[in-house]
């Protein structure tokens, strides 16, 4: 038994080369943070009437039930869908900074429906999350599951986490894909049914909060 976890670290290296592509996507498609702040300044400045025009056409589309299903099967896809929730949080934050008061109003209309619909998504997201990597890792005898309230909890089952060298490392790699799905731990575990488990708490923001395009 011994000798096939010694073969496991070895190979570790190449795992996590593909761990890394496997959490995060591609390197053209998953830089989500420069996607939403990309929303910061458009194309031309609306005028307070075509932000209202757009805020009432947000409004108008949670008439329907968001549907989800467009955004799976890929990290690429479920990145998107938080892509959209940065697009809303940036028409939010100019209706509240707006000098029609109409705006600030149908802002705060809005921003009660994205909240709430965060809220219900994030948890759906890290799920889905959790279950493409788990398909992804399994033939590397890697099982990941997601766990905990709202699926807040990333736990990682495999031989290769008997060194503490190969869980700072996943860590490191993950630590984007864990900041932009808002988990609040990962665990690591080098055996099923283990008691003792290496985590790390997370600071990541509410499932509530808005995604706000950085500076």
């Amino acid at each position: 038994m011994r000798s096939d976890i010694i073969l496991k670290h070895i190979a570790s290296a190449v795992v996590l080369g593909i761990f890394l592509s496997l959490a995060l996507g591609s390197a053209e498609d998953s830089n989500v943070e420069e996607k939403v702040s990309n929303t910061k300044e458009p194309v031309k400045e609306l005028t307070p009437q075509e932000l209202n025009e757009q805020l009432k056409k947000e409004l108008a589309a949670f008439n329907k039930p968001f549907d989800n299903k467009l955004y799976d099967g890929t990290l690429e896809a479920l990145q998107m869908e938080i892509v959209i929730f940065g697009i809303w949080a940036d028409i939010i934050n100019r209706g509240e900074l707006s000098t029609l008061e109409e705006n600030v109003k149908l802002a705060q209309e809005l921003k009660n429906k994205v909240t709430a619909l965060q809220v219900k998504e994030f948890p759906i997201l890290r799920q889905k999350y959790g279950k493409i990597i788990a398909e992804k890792m399994w033939e590397f005898d890697i099982t990941a599951r997601t766990i905990g309230a709202g699926n807040s909890i990333l736990d990682f089952t495999g031989a290769t986490f008997a060194a503490n060298k190969n869980i700072k490392e996943y860590q490191i790699t993950l630590q984007d894909a864990l900041t932009l799905f808002r988990f609040k731990q990962t665990r690591y575990r080098w055996y099923k049914g283990a008691d003792e488990y290496t985590y790390f708490k997370l600071e990541t923001p509410a499932d509530k909060e808005l995604i706000l395009p950085t500076d």
